[in-house]
């Protein structure tokens, strides 16, 4: 019973450190386009790499 005092605490920061981290991550746009990174490696692009020169 006495654990419950170190466990509640503990999980709630637990919680609120995963909730801030996803908060960050969908503030800084890495949900924003989940499509085309799994489309990409799909497209054939058989040219070979032009040089910006």
């Amino acid at each position: 019973m006495e654990s419950l005092w170190i466990l509640i605490p503990l999980s709630l920061v637990i919680a609120i450190v995963i909730g801030a981290a996803f908060w960050w991550a969908v503030s800084g746009g890495q949900m924003d386009d989940l499509d085309s990174p799994g489309q990409r490696i799909l497209i054939d692009d058989d040219r070979p790499p032009t040089s910006s020169r």
